[in-house]
């Protein structure tokens, strides 16, 4: 199943220099429900890795938790750099994630796909996720509701026994899914 949504990485750098996911900052449901599920892990230090982390919008949610180690990878450094600006002690990489830019041999107890598997390839993408997971780690998918993410839904389901964490709406009624994969 191909569903990948190709931008070339100078097109995601001007789409977040003209401001285009400057809204993401400013509470999303969908990435405040991820932020709550981290944040009740009960672990002394959280290992969070946001794969397509964009420009901060969870980072910035997780800021305030002094638990968590957070690492952030996007394929635009213009996003990267506001990120930076809303989290400073986050670790951001540019990189793509099509060609698995993870740091090699780093373990997380959290790695997020928040909005992403539509714009890389989803299979290889949740495969490098997994691989970065601790051995009790757990990934976190976020998908908006449309024909498109239904059959992701049943495919990490079905591939990936993936379970609903939560659902999720906002203001307007746009709806998302929260999966929940452990390793």
């Amino acid at each position: 199943m191909k569903f990948k949504l190709e931008y070339p990485k100078e097109k995601w750098d001007a789409m977040f220099a003209n401001g285009k996911w400057d809204y993401l900052v400013k509470g999303q449901p969908n990435l405040e429900a991820l932020a709550t599920i981290i944040k009740h892990i009960e672990k002394s230090e959280i290992r969070v890795l946001d794969l397509g982390c964009g420009n901060g919008g969870l980072a910035a949610l997780l800021a305030n938790d002094v638990r968590i180690k957070y690492t952030g990878i996007d394929i635009s450094q213009v996003a990267l750099d506001k990120a930076k600006s809303l989290y400073p002690k986050g670790q951001f990489i540019c990189g793509n994630l099509d060609e698995n830019p993870i740091p090699d041999g780093e373990k997380f107890d959290i790695v997020v796909l928040g909005e992403i598997l539509y714009y890389v390839s989803w299979q290889h993408v949740v495969s490098i996720a997994r691989q970065a997971l601790a051995s009790d780690g757990e990934l976190l998918v976020s998908l908006y509701r449309s024909w498109r993410n239904i059959i992701l839904f049943f495919a990490l389901k079905i591939l990936h026994r993936a379970r609903i964490g939560r659902y999720v709406r906002n203001y307007k009624g746009v709806k998302w899914i929260i999966l929940r994969i452990h390793k």
